[in-house]
């Protein structure tokens, strides 16, 4: 039955007069009530009729049988293309099979390459913020064996450079 409307969705227990289908019971007490479904069991019944009686017999032609045997049973010669495809078919599949392993095997071995990659790079970037942290602790310490910046005690600084270049400039115009 159809929850929405209370009318069976199939007649066809009832149609087919299976009497085991505890469906048929249910619907041959809806049909005692429901004027429409009788209505359309009526309609499906006598289209059965119809078909079952001789009525809608097609003449046909004499021998139309057999020509249409002989159609089918006849078939054109295959082109070579034609008869290497179907020798072909089982090895497609085996070929299928083996590239889709293949790239499968190529798209596992390098997302495992990216996945070492990305953590070396995380690794290298953690290692030099420490060092940039460490330098610049370093640096504030006041302590004595610090690095050294640009400016101060290097000799090729550029701050330390240009103003070499400036009173070398100086000198050599006096």
């Amino acid at each position: 039955m159809n929850r929405d409307t209370g009318h069976p969705e199939d007649f066809s227990p009832y149609l087919d007069k299976d009497v085991l289908d505890p469906k048929h019971e249910e619907i041959r007490l809806h049909l005692s009530e429901c004027s429409r479904c009788r209505d359309e069991v009526r309609r499906w019944q006598s289209v059965e009729a119809m078909f079952r009686s001789g009525e809608s017999e097609i003449e046909l032609p004499p021998f139309q049988w057999q020509r249409i045997a002989a159609r089918l049973q006849s078939q054109p010669p295959l082109g070579l293309l034609a008869r290497f495809q179907l020798q072909s078919r089982p090895w497609k599949l085996a070929w299928n099979m083996t590239l889709g392993t293949l790239l499968l095997g190529a798209m596992i071995v390098s997302g495992l390459e990216y996945r070492k990659y990305s953590e070396e790079k995380q690794l290298l970037l953690a290692v030099a913020q420490y060092a940039k942290e460490e330098g610049r602790r370093i640096a504030e310490d006041g302590n004595p064996f610090r690095i050294a910046t640009a400016a101060e005690n290097n000799p090729f600084a550029q701050s330390h450079f240009a103003q070499e270049t400036k009173n070398s400039a100086g000198r050599s115009q006096r």
